[in-house]
């Protein structure tokens, strides 16, 4: 079995927490603890594709010329990507 650990918290009386049976507030309170991290870990991964994104130096081709132009407007690419994806 796991070495479990105690945490005290302090909540205002209102707390949706409190709207669980007293039996199962615990077990309520870590499921949402860990889904809590989750979305902290997913949130700083998204964080690190948002950089990553606005770090791409795309390149146009003109498709009757076929020249390579750089595009630097790396900004406005990160930008309508993030709006595309509904992230804003």
């Amino acid at each position: 079995m796991q070495k479990m650990k105690r945490l005290d918290l302090l909540l205002p009386a209102d707390h949706e927490i409190f709207a669980y049976p007293s039996g199962s507030r615990r077990t309520a309170a870590a499921k949402y603890l860990d889904i809590g991290m989750q979305l902290s870990h997913i949130e700083r991964r998204l964080d690190n594709i948002e950089k990553s994104i606005a770090d791409i130096n795309t390149i146009e081709i003109d498709r009757k010329s076929n020249i390579k132009t750089t595009k630097s407007d790396k900004a406005k690419i990160a930008r309508n990507i993030i709006q595309g994806f509904g992230l804003d």
